[in-house]
């Protein structure tokens, strides 16, 4: 079976796919995505199975603070190296750090944070 995708979900598709930053990311490599290589697609709701369990039912994904994004490679992507979700943005309660992490030979930029806040970058290239 061969599965054909559409423009739209090629562009939406990524090496890793991140909902939350609650998440230990480290020491990885996303080459070669039709999209974006790391992607952190923060919605106001958890989504999913979980989304319907009551202790997730008050999230706020996108205020949920970064555990760790540190020394991970993103290259020779179609999109952006790391990127968070266009429009909603991640704004999350206490400052965050992308620590060492290297973005190179991607096609549209390295890092890429749109409408986000209390974020930072530090080290890597």
């Amino acid at each position: 079976t061969i599965l054909t995708l559409n423009l739209k979900q090629q562009l939406a598709s990524s090496t890793y796919w991140l909902s939350n930053g609650d998440n230990w990311v480290g020491n990885n490599v996303a080459t070669g995505s039709e999209g974006h290589g790391f992607w952190y697609e923060m919605k106001r709701v958890v989504r999913g199975i979980c989304g319907e369990l009551d202790e997730f039912k008050s999230v706020d994904t996108q205020a949920v603070n970064l555990k760790q994004c540190e020394n991970n490679y993103a290259h020779s992507n179609k999109r952006h190296g790391f990127t968070t979700y266009p429009g909603a943005g991640y704004k999350q309660k206490d400052h965050g750090v992308f620590r060492d992490n290297w973005s190179y030979c991607n096609r549209m930029s390295g890092i890429f944070f749109h409408n986000s806040g209390n974020v930072g970058v530090q080290g890597g290239s």
